[in-house]
């Protein structure tokens, strides 16, 4: 309970007698006389003149004609020494007959010219008018002078007095302009200067006030008790030791120290006008400190004398909380219902929200949330407004309502005061108002909602529930940066192990495997042993079977196919029979896909037929048989399926070496193929892939050259066969093979060619070279390039210069690739002494090779080719480029050989021709050249020795 008591303390304005030159100071100054005087015209020219008309405006002051001493006063003109006199006597008679302003202009005018304490005496005056009208700006600053002039030890008890006057008007100004601080440190220099004096009795009284205005009640009660103190009179109607106890009370209630509150406002119930509010103050404290029994005697004290009083709708409350907390439940609700007729709604919407919660205790939720309802529609900016909308949003949130849960939650978090009055629960307001958009399927609000959710115990929550709402939404990225945000800021949040789930899931999502693996790792480690909890490791291990890790998601998976969890357990063990396969653990991946065959339906068949693929794999062809057996009992309806099924049986019954259960289902094959016409490509491939993965390619040719050769994929079958009959070296099979596709390109050609090449039938080869190329073929040139080499490999030259002769009639041919087969022909024909030949064919390659090392070798073998012939001009001609270094940068460094000895070749040549000059200065270069090979330098010194010793020495007798 609080109550402010205010002390009323008027400005006192009204100017003191005396102030001014008013008859009492007139006495004072000597006397008076009243010298009437007859109406002239003009002002006073004469100091006589002047002094008359002041003893006249003086007389009639005394005799109580002020407008005739106003009219003689104003006559006074400004340079008279009399006007200071008049100005002052001006502002009392203008004061006198309610002309403030007018006095004030005449201060204003009086100031400059006087000083001391006279100008401070005036000052004041000034400053009463100045705040008297209104203007606490004006009083301010015309007492700026006297607060701010120095005041040393010898100061007069005038200029004290003037002081203590200045700080006491000051501060009533800044009272006025709003200055608190300002005006309550005047007052309390009023009170500290002048202890003695009434304004200090009125400077104690407005610091008092000054308190209880800032809600300050300690403060207040201090300062009143040095108003007592201090010996001031008392203030009429007033018991200044109950106020002083009361205020006490509040300070203590303020401070929570209920003991002493209760003790103070006992003593302010002395007090007649005190005593309602100190009694209910009182069973207030009492009832705080649950001495329940003392506070409803205080209550019931309150009651026999003023129960229809002003508090009579606290006490009614106070008494209700006090029945309540006794455990008289029905008669606290009846003295709630009593307060709400009384009409105060602060305390009638707490009634009625205590009403509700006694309903609430009594199972009467429908009676509560009509309660709350009532305190919404007819308090809504009450102070129980938003507890009112809290419960009635957390009952519908809870029975389903949400619509109107979310209405009432919006409402609240509309509210300022809702974090205040909820104890704290504001953001549980906007973290309510997400959770009952995500029920009502509005993402997007709910996700929103969640974001302006800031309070640290809830920001966890709301990240989590943030993160879903994005997921829900496909904004997966989002979510997972949400979920990251948590697990770094909250690692104590109990929603840790859930954020690392809806982190896996997030990463899923983006196709992050690694990541989304190393989440569901983390998930199934904090995750206690549950639904989430199974659901993570099995993720975990399909992932890690993705990843190529099947080893560590056949643990995995073994673990929850074996739990008891049905949603899980049957896909569990069909992937831990993946994993098993993936590992190339055969055996057992079969014996899993065994257990799956209780699923049944396709699952269960599929599970069958992978169960007869592992044993195959595993070579354990009986079992296979049985398995694919079973499968035929129930045939499939796909009919193509199940021949496929019976084809398979009849493989794994054959390797088996059990030829009877095989030969069975052959015939049974065969009977179903004629039958349906145009499908026996189903019967015939599977078996021939089959003899194909066993390595029986002759039994594989012999069927897709027999029932299979026009199926549409015999042509991709026989080229297997054909590579599988090369590599296991049966060339002439693999060439008959080649010869046999319906379909022959290039590649299928030269293969043929290779095989055939390699059973050392070459002639074979070259027969077939010859056919291929008589037909309309692209990209020829390495069909003729193969056909000179056999020749070449067969020693028939004449058949290659043939060949080489055809090839170059070929306007398409490459030039390159021909004159490169020319270039081996020549060379052959150099070392078989036919130059001719080897002229003709090294000229041709010459012309056909643009460039790089294969044509300047062809250059050499010419030149050395013509120089065999004895025809060294034009030997001369070609060699002249190749050993004078002219070689084009992009011959070899390897090539430097062929440069050192085109260049002994041409030295040779000079030699012939008896050229020792020109001899002489290539031999000299090549003994210089650093990169020529050790054995070409060496013979070019040999030669130039020779050239200097035979050729070049002198005749005799000359030196």
């Amino acid at each position: 309970m609080a109550l402010a008591v205010v002390f009323v303390t008027g400005p006192a304005l009204a100017m003191p007698r005396g102030a001014v030159l008013g008859p009492d100071r007139l006495a004072r100054q000597g006397g008076w006389a009243w010298l009437p005087r007859a109406p002239r015209v003009g002002p006073p020219r004469t100091l006589e003149e002047e002094r008359a008309l002041v003893w006249h405006a003086r007389g009639a002051m005394h005799a109580g004609q002020w407008e005739e001493a106003t009219l003689a006063y104003a006559a006074v003109p400004l340079h008279s020494p009399y006007h200071p006199e008049a100005l002052e006597a001006l502002a009392w008679l203008h004061v006198r007959t309610g002309r403030p302003a007018r006095a004030r202009a005449d201060l204003e005018a009086l100031l400059p010219t006087v000083d001391g304490a006279r100008a401070e005496a005036v000052r004041a005056e000034l400053a009463r008018l100045c705040l008297a009208a209104g203007d606490p700006d004006a009083t301010l600053k015309v007492l700026r002078p006297t607060l701010e002039a120095p005041r040393g030890s010898g100061a007069t008890e005038g200029h004290a007095a003037a002081l203590v006057e200045a700080m006491w008007l000051s501060g009533l100004a800044a009272k006025a302009t709003g200055h608190a601080a300002f005006a309550l440190g005047r007052f309390q220099d009023v009170a500290r200067l002048a202890p003695a004096s009434q304004r200090a009795g009125l400077a104690q009284l407005e610091v008092v006030n000054h308190h209880l205005r800032m809600g300050r009640p300690g403060q207040a009660a201090d300062a009143l008790a040095r108003y007592v103190s201090g010996g001031y009179p008392e203030i009429a109607g007033v018991n200044l030791s109950a106020t002083l106890a009361f205020l006490r009370g509040e300070a203590a209630a303020r401070e929570e120290d209920w003991d002493r509150a209760s003790a103070a406002w006992e003593q302010a119930a002395s007090d007649r006008p005190l005593r309602d509010h100190a009694l209910v103050g009182r069973a207030w404290a009492l009832w705080r400190l649950r001495r329940t029994d003392e506070a409803l005697r205080v209550i019931e004290v309150y009651r026999r004398e003023r129960w229809a009083g002003l508090l009579q709708a606290p006490a009614r409350y106070l008494e209700g909380r006090l029945l309540q907390d006794a455990g008289r439940l029905a008669e606290a609700d009846a003295r709630y219902q009593e307060v709400e007729p009384i009409g105060v709604a602060a305390w009638s919407e707490q009634a009625l929200f205590q009403r509700a919660g006694l309903a609430l205790r009594g199972g009467q939720t429908g009676e509560a949330l009509a309660l709350a309802a009532t305190i919404v529609r007819d308090h809504p900016g009450g102070r129980m407004a938003s507890a009112a909308l809290w419960l009635l949003a957390e009952a519908q949130l809870s029975q389903g309502r949400t619509a109107e849960a979310i209405v009432n939650y919006q409402r609240l978090a509309s509210r300022p005061d809702a974090l205040m009055l909820l104890g704290g629960k504001g953001a549980a307001v906007v973290f309510k108002l997400g959770l009952a958009y995500l029920r009502a399927g509005d993402d997007a609000a709910a996700e929103a909602a969640f974001a302006k959710v800031g309070e640290p115990a809830l920001r966890a929550e709301a990240l989590f529930w943030q993160a879903e709402a994005a997921s829900r939404r496909e904004r997966h990225g989002e979510a997972a940066r949400l979920y990251l945000e948590l697990l770094r800021d909250h690692l104590e949040s109990p929603r840790v192990p859930d954020a690392w789930y809806g982190l896996a899931w997030a990463r899923l999502d983006l196709d992050e495997a690694g990541l989304a693996a190393a989440a569901f790792e983390e998930a199934s480690r904090r995750l206690a042993d549950g639904r989430r909890r199974r659901d993570a490791r099995y993720h975990l291990g399909l992932l890690l079977l993705d990843a190529g890790r099947p080893k560590a998601a056949r643990v995995l998976l073994a673990e929850i196919a074996a739990g008891a969890d049905p949603s899980r357990g049957a896909e569990a063990a069909w992937w831990l029979a993946e994993a098993m396969a993936d590992e190339g653990d055969w055996v057992a991946a079969a014996a899993q896909y065994g257990a799956c065959v209780a699923l049944g339906g396709e699952r269960g068949r599929q599970a069958r037929r992978q169960q007869a693929e592992m044993l195959q794999k595993a070579e354990r062809w009986a079992e296979a048989g049985t398995v694919l057996d079973a499968l035929l009992e129930n045939p499939d309806a796909d009919v193509a399926a199940g021949r496929k099924e019976r084809l398979a049986a009849a493989v794994a019954w054959s390797r088996a070496g059990v030829p009877d259960r095989a030969t069975a289902h052959y015939a049974r094959l065969a009977s179903e193929a004629r039958g349906f016409p145009g499908e026996q490509d189903q019967l015939w491939k599977p078996l021939i892939e089959a003899q194909i993965a066993t390595g029986a390619w002759a039994g594989a040719g012999s069927l897709l050259t027999g029932v299979a050769s026009a199926s549409p994929w015999a042509d991709g079958l026989l080229r297997q066969v054909a590579r599988g009959h090369a590599a296991s070296g049966q060339w002439r099979a693999a060439a008959a093979t080649w010869a046999s596709l319906p379909v022959q390109d290039a590649a299928s050609r030269m293969a043929r060619v290779e095989a055939l090449e390699q059973s050392g039938d070459r002639m074979g080869a070259a027969e077939c070279l010859e056919e291929i190329l008589l037909q309309q073929v692209d990209a020829r040139d390495p069909f003729w390039e193969r056909l000179c080499r056999n020749y070449a490999t067969l020693d028939l030259p004449e058949r290659e210069r043939t060949t080489l002769d055809r090839w170059m009639a070929e306007a398409s041919a490459d030039m390159a690739v021909r004159a490169t087969s020319w270039m081996a022909y020549g060379e052959r024909m150099v070392r078989r002494q036919d130059l001719d030949e080897a002229a003709f064919a090294l000229r041709a390659a010459v012309r056909g090779l643009p460039g790089g090392d294969a044509h300047w070798k062809a250059r050499y073998w010419l030149a050395s080719t013509l120089v065999t012939q004895g025809r060294f001009e034009d030997a001369e001609v070609i060699l002249k480029p190749l050993a004078d270094g002219a070689w084009p940068r992009d011959v070899s460094s390897g090539l430097s050989a062929w440069r050192a000895q085109a260049r002994l070749l041409r030295g040779q040549v000079l030699e012939i021709r008896k050229e020792w000059d020109g001899a002489e200065r290539l031999y000299t270069t090549l003994v210089g050249e650093k990169l020529a090979p050790a054995a070409q330098r060496r013979e070019a010194e040999a030669r130039l020795a020779f050239i200097r010793q035979f050729v070049r020495r002198p005749a005799k007798g000359k030196r």
